[in-house]
């Protein structure tokens, strides 16, 4: 049984990348997912497996072996997993200033009309107490 990670952990750039295939796949085998990264960049079979056990024991995938085969589940939501890693970059390079990610967000991308419309509405419902989550 994997062991269960003790609170949010950063993940690397592979990591992240596997856990959208499963996120997408799930449940899925180490072959699927590296059938799926391998049709966008060379990468071995056994990084993948490496990666995946990594990734169970640090508590954001568990398995169940069938056969010979491990077959793996996301025990964190893609929800959970991208709001830990804000928090921890807004700790980290925003001095833990929601504001300050924000503003950065805004003056540094170029947002499309559309998406500053949705910005704009989400504001709005905040605002009126409509909830923080969509």
């Amino acid at each position: 049984m994997p062991e269960q990670a003790t609170g949010p952990t950063s993940l690397g750039d592979t990591e992240l990348e596997i856990m959208h295939v499963v996120w997408e796949i799930h449940p899925c085998t180490v072959a699927q997912v590296h059938a799926r990264i391998a049709a966008e960049r060379e990468v071995a079979y056994t990084t993948i497996m490496t990666v995946m056990g990594n990734l169970a024991r640090k508590g954001y995938l568990s398995f169940t072996k069938r056969g010979k085969k491990y077959i793996y589940r996301a025990e964190r939501s893609a929800r959970e997993v991208r709001t830990g890693l804000v928090r921890g970059l807004l700790q980290r390079a925003f001095d833990d200033s929601p504001l300050a990610l924000a503003l950065n967000l805004v003056r540094e991308e170029s947002l499309s009309p559309a998406e500053l419309a949705e910005l704009k509405e989400a504001i709005r419902r905040l605002e009126t107490g409509e909830g923080r989550h969509d």
